[in-house]
């Protein structure tokens, strides 16, 4: 699948408000329609032109499994980029980035989502 598809994929989903929920009180954050819409596809996640979009429970219990925090920094995972390298939204700072969970650093910051899948 290329991620034009599944981008279309994503805008044609049916917000799944039950998962929006969970995400949404685990960090505590108010979500965009995008964030949403990526977590009401989540399900066991998928794999994108070389992009592995993560499930639902890797959001969820990301900070639990990676050991470190994500949640007091309002920073929910998307994608694995590979080589500890995430895409994640950053609520605080209302933009996507790529994060490195080893460095816990943020870099490439912009506001569209897709921006970081090239």
């Amino acid at each position: 699948m290329t991620v034009s598809m599944y981008m279309e994929k994503v805008s044609a989903t049916n917000i799944d408000s039950e998962l929006v929920e969970k995400i949404s009180e685990e960090y505590d954050v108010k979500l965009p329609e995008l964030v949403e819409k990526l977590i009401s596809v989540s399900g066991k996640g998928a794999f994108v032109d070389g992009y592995r979009f993560l499930s639902f429970s890797e959001i969820l219990y990301a900070e639990e499994d990676w050991g470190i925090s994500l949640k007091k920094k309002k920073i929910i995972p998307i994608v694995d980029c590979s080589d500890n390298d995430f895409i994640v939204y950053n609520a605080c700072e209302k933009e996507w980035q790529m994060y490195n969970i080893v460095d816990e650093i943020s870099f490439r910051h912009t506001d569209e989502f897709t921006d970081l899948l090239q």
